[in-house]
């Protein structure tokens, strides 16, 4: 299905409201957009749009009044032909390359008043007749309402407008789609308190959309810069990405955090200390993400700072003496440290990957959470108001002995490899990550040192080969248990190791979105939860031929490959049997009459000669 989303922005020159726009095509994947009262000039379009997103393509109507539409869109998902312009619409239509389909898509933008949405009715009863077969959406702002309860506040007569609005929603044949989100698209933001709310934005899709996709929906969210709600189109065949919650430390320097906490703190919930603390946490979650999606973009937020204390500060070379010009300097200078300290707490949480451990004031507040999303930061900005209730469940699992699935559970997370950080984060003794250096370089090396180990005439030395291992990933846990009985620890201690070492979920964080926990079908029943065994454990692999770089293998090894690798071709198996081809013949290229088997005393002299290429080269990173 289309990913797609309409949004009347109510001006995009400034930068709040372009960040807006840029998070919501991010956040929603959309493919495509549509803008509605932008208010930016012809001399600003390129520049604006190659800033908010740079890999999209742009159409935007400046011979029409106002410039009132623009679309959006990847162009490496969709392709998109205009097909009719007017003063209050744009009609396309889209060819989606993953299902390879066409849709039409119409966005409209109404006019204020009753006579001119005529001219708007009227289009989409022309383009509903010219559309056949084809799915059609229609989505944007149409100024009306279908029925006096999308109204809340004193408005005017709106009857004749919402009876116009809704013969041409008759006469074109376009089904309402379902919403979830707001209840009212706009509101007026009134400063004398007469607030003003009202359902004028929709998308409408026509049968043949909904026989395609009966599943589909629109998300009213949240109108963040713009007194309209965006509109995103949603249905079974895209999964709305939930991200996994994280509690950002930043959001502890707040004004209004205590007063969150204890909102959410003083209730009572039935049941044990430790549930009770599970639930509060889970009901703080969308208060932190409303908080934390206010903060917006907090680089953005230093940056725009920057610019403005960089103006005062122009502003004030000019005349150093003026009162205001050094007032406006000062508290351009507060805002700025203070999104730099906002932002640097949360860079340095997000920085170091740690799981939490031991009690709560001996936790750096950067270490990272758990599945929960809560750091130690929350918990000692908060501990006035939680101390006592996380304390009382710390005492009840003592206590009890049990731990709550929810608490004792772990979050396996991939970290890729980044170019350009990885150099700047492995230690220059960790040879096998210095850029231009071979691993086999620490064979050579190693070789190297032990060459001449065994001569009498050195001091007395050993070498040791050690291979670091955790005990917690192959111990048996019965063995363990009986270890801690062995050494004479209290059977109470006994039982809390127990539990926390045997009773640990794993959750797979995949693409910033928790994974879940889920027994494989064969071990739900015994409710066998660990990764692996360390019993009859088998590995297969395959053979590495960087040896063969390292140094030049013993005749006798490369007979005996050579000998297995004879067999297997002519007989398919281990037994001995004659040869019906020379070895030389078989390794010779197809071209020239041979299988293209690899010589491995030849490839092995080629990998070597890699050294001496080395050598002559000078290379400064190569031992």
């Amino acid at each position: 299905m289309l990913n797609a989303a309409v949004w009347n922005v109510r001006g995009l020159n400034r930068r709040d409201h372009q960040i807006a726009v840029r998070e919501l095509a991010i956040n929603s994947r959309l493919q495509f957009l549509g803008l509605l009262e932008t208010r930016v000039t012809l001399p600003n379009a390129a520049r604006l749009q190659n800033g908010i997103l740079p890999r999209w393509k742009w159409f935007s109507d400046y011979n029409s009044a106002g410039n009132r539409i623009w679309l959006a869109w990847d162009d490496d998902f969709l392709d998109i032909a205009i097909l009719d312009i007017g003063v209050q619409f744009v009609h396309c239509r889209i060819f989606i390359r993953s299902s390879h389909i066409y849709v039409l898509v119409t966005v409209s933008y109404g006019a204020n008043d009753v006579g001119s949405r005529r001219e708007l009715w009227q289009a989409l009863c022309n383009i509903s007749d010219s559309i056949g077969d084809e799915p059609w959406l229609v989505g944007g702002d149409f100024n009306a309402v279908r029925d006096l309860s999308e109204v809340c506040g004193t408005s005017g007569d709106i009857r004749l407008a919402m009876n116009k609005f809704n013969d041409c929603i008759l006469n074109t044949g376009l089904i309402a789609l379902p919403t979830r989100g707001e209840r009212f698209t706009w509101h007026n933001y009134s400063e004398d308190g007469r607030s003003l709310w009202k359902w004028l934005d929709r998308l409408l899709a026509n049968d043949k959309w909904m026989e395609r996709w009966p599943d589909v929906f629109y998300d009213c969210l949240t109108p963040w810069t713009s007194d309209h709600s965006p509109l995103v189109l949603c249905g079974d065949c895209r999964r709305p990405q939930v991200s996994m919650f994280r509690f950002d430390n930043y959001l502890a320097l707040s004004p209004g955090f205590i007063a969150s906490v204890q909102g959410i703190w003083r209730h009572h919930i039935v049941g044990t200390p430790m549930y009770s603390v599970t639930r509060k946490l889970k009901a703080l979650e969308p208060i932190f993400r409303q908080q934390r999606k206010m903060k917006g973009d907090l680089s953005a937020n230093v940056k725009l700072a920057g610019e403005f204390l960089e103006v005062s500060q122009r502003l004030l070379q000019e005349d150093r003496h003026d009162p205001l010009l050094l007032h406006l300097e000062h508290c351009c200078r507060l805002v700025f440290l203070k999104a730099v300290k906002i932002e640097q707490v949360m860079l340095q949480q997000r920085d170091k990957i740690q799981w939490m451990k031991g009690a709560v004031f001996d936790i750096e507040e950067d270490r990272a959470p758990g599945p929960d999303g809560y750091s130690s930061g929350f918990f000692k900005a908060a501990w006035p108001v939680v101390g006592e209730e996380i304390t009382a469940a710390v005492m009840d699992f003592f206590t009890t002995g049990r731990l709550l699935k929810q608490v004792n559970a772990t979050l396996i997370t991939l970290i890729p490899t980044i170019w350009g950080i990885l150099d700047k984060l492995i230690s220059p003794s960790q040879t096998a990550f210095v850029p231009g250096r071979s691993i086999s370089d620490n064979v050579l090396l190693a070789q190297e040192l032990f060459s001449g180990y065994k001569q009498c005439r050195l001091p007395p030395r050993c070498a040791l080969k050690v291979d670091l291992r955790k005990a917690y990933d192959t111990v048996e846990w019965d063995f363990f248990m009986a270890t801690l009985q062995l050494f004479g620890f209290p059977s109470t201690f006994n039982w809390w190791i127990e539990e926390c070492v045997t009773s640990p979920h794993f959750s797979l964080y995949l693409n910033g979105e928790d994974g879940g926990f889920a027994y494989h079908w064969q071990c739900k029943e015994l409710g066998l939860f660990q990764l692996s065994f360390a019993d009859d454990l088998i590995l297969l692999c395959k053979p590495e031929v960087y040896w063969a770089m390292a140094f030049l293998l013993p005749k006798g090894v490369i007979k005996e490959i050579v000998k297995r690798i004879r067999t297997f071709l002519w007989k398919g198996n281990s037994s001995s049997g004659y040869p019906k081809v020379a070895w030389e013949s078989v390794c010779k290229p197809i071209e020239e009459g041979g299988q293209g088997i690899r010589d491995i005393l030849a490839l092995n002299r080629a990998l070597m000669s890699r050294h001496l290429w080395s050598v002559i080269k000078h290379e400064k990173e190569s031992i």
